[in-house]
This record gives structure tokens, sequence and C-alpha cells, in this order.
């Protein structure tokens, strides 16, 4: 019984490695020289998307990092006008105080 139970897993075991072996020889000798050109040619297709994807993200960043730029310097600017603005008219009716 026991016997007869080796050989079955003796058998399965190597015929699931004979054919493991032949549809890897069978791929490595015809197969791959077929499919590798393809696998190329799409790497290099998804290469482009993702480099034109990767590209306009960099631009936005720019453009959007120049758009905020320009406002924070426009309040800055438009601030330290009326800030200056302020101190003065302070100085003309609160008798000297300083905006501290």
């Amino acid at each position: 019984m026991l016997t007869h139970i080796l050989i079955i897993v003796f058998t399965s075991l190597l015929s699931s490695g004979l054919t493991l072996c032949g549809a890897w020889f069978l791929f490595d000798r015809f197969a791959k020289e077929r499919i590798w050109p393809e696998v190329d040619a799409k790497a290099e297709v998804i290469g482009e998307q993702i480099r034109q994807r990767v590209n306009e993200g960099v631009r936005e960043g720019v453009n959007d990092s120049f758009s905020d730029l320009q406002q924070r310097m426009t309040k800055t600017a438009t601030s330290g006008g009326l800030d200056l603005l302020e101190e003065g008219l302070n100085q003309w009716f609160r008798s000297g105080r300083s905006k501290d």
C-alpha cells in the first residue's frame, strides 16, 4: 500500500517536473524571440507616456508656484504700504501712539 502511494507521488512529481522543463525549453527556444520585441515596444510606449505626464506635472507645479508667488508678493507689497499709511495716520490722530 505504501509503495503504491510512493509510486503515485513520484510519478506525479516526475510528470510535473518534465512538463515544466518542456514548457521552459519551448519558451526559451521559440516564444522568447517573438515576445521580447513586443514587450520592448510596449515598454517604450509606456515610458513615453510616463515622461509626458511627468513633464506636464512639473510644468503645472512651476506655473502654480509662480502664480502663488505673484499673489504673495502683491499681498506683501500692498500690506506694507497700508501699514505705513496706518502708522502715519495713527501718529496724526492718536497723539503719536504707535501700532505696537
